[in-house]
């Protein structure tokens, strides 16, 4: 009777091996089968698929022809006293005008930080999902941002001086960039102010008093003479030394402009809708409807049986 007892769970082991194995070995027969009918399948059809890619090709290389060429190149910007998301703004209501016809476009964009190190990862796609993705938001960078120009000729860069400089004039001729600045600016002189006066303070406490200047000694009760309001010796070097660097940075960027240009105009400037771009594309729809008319043209005897079974039964 012991034994039987040992030998259930071992059985109930063995089938639970056996039932895994089945399954393993069904399912890998069935991808098996899956792949040869795909492999069969394109084999059978390899002419089809043969024009199928030179139709591929040939929309390809007429899209990339016929498609207006359009080049972009970046800017990084650094903004000290207006918000990121207000300049961005900014940038995307400015009305670029020039008799240049180069220009197609100036849009501001986020730099986005994704490791949080205060280095830029990517820059924020202004017409993808990222816009309104809320894990994406998270990652913008503040107090930096991108302006990106696309233009319509690699070759003639000339243009971009022209935008960048009338940019920063459009920027800081802004009435509320000019009033921002002038309140910020004042706000700074009068914290250098407060800091210079605390260090003056400061700096006038040469010591402190050891003792007051009455009670300054009294008896124990054994008779010895014993000292009282002992006040300790503090010496102020180090907070003058404090508020003279916060002084200091804040002199630093007093009077610097609002805007400062990181990092100038790219190059090589990044094409868009490239032809690898394109060919993707048209291989993506090409494969996943060329494939359905080559199944239905496969398949065209039997579907002709079944119209003409349709087409009986009706009558």
């Amino acid at each position: 009777m012991a034994n039987e007892i040992q030998n259930e769970p071992q059985e109930q082991e063995i089938d639970l091996i056996d039932l895994m194995g089945r399954a393993c070995r069904w399912t890998g027969n069935l991808i098996s089968k899956i792949c040869k009918t795909i492999i069969y399948f394109i084999i059978r059809n390899r002419y089809w698929y043969l024009l199928l890619f030179v139709i591929i090709g040939a929309l390809t290389a007429i899209s990339y022809i016929m498609r207006e060429k359009v080049y972009t190149c970046n800017m990084i910007v650094e903004t000290r006293r207006v918000p990121t998301a207000d300049v961005i703004n900014l940038v995307n209501q400015w009305n670029y005008n020039n008799n240049n016809n180069n220009i197609q476009s100036v849009r501001g964009c986020y730099l986005l930080d994704f490791n949080k190190d205060g280095v830029a990862d990517k820059i924020e796609d202004y017409q993808s999902k990222e816009v309104t993705d809320t894990s994406i938001l998270n990652k913008r960078m503040n107090g930096r941002f991108v302006v990106e120009a696309q233009l319509r000729n690699a070759t003639d860069r000339t243009v971009l001086n022209d935008v960048k400089n009338k940019l920063f004039d459009y920027l800081n001729n802004d009435p509320w960039v000019i009033d921002r600045n002038k309140i910020i600016i004042a706000e700074q002189k009068n914290m250098i102010a407060r800091i210079e006066k605390e260090m003056a303070q400061l700096d006038s406490l040469k010591t402190t008093e050891y003792f007051t200047e009455n009670n300054q000694y009294k008896l124990d009760k054994s008779g010895g003479l014993m000292m009282v309001n002992e006040k300790d010796k503090h010496l102020y070097h180090n907070d003058i030394i404090s508020l003279l660097g916060q002084k200091q940075s804040i002199e630093r960027n007093l009077y610097d402009e609002p805007f400062k240009v990181i990092q100038d105009f790219s190059e090589p400037m990044q094409e868009d809708n490239n032809l690898i771009a394109i060919l993707k594309l048209m291989l993506i729809l090409g494969l996943i409807f060329g494939t359905l008319i080559i199944i239905i043209i496969d398949n065209r005897k039997y579907l002709k049986e079944l119209i003409v079974k349709s087409d009986d039964s009706k009558k």
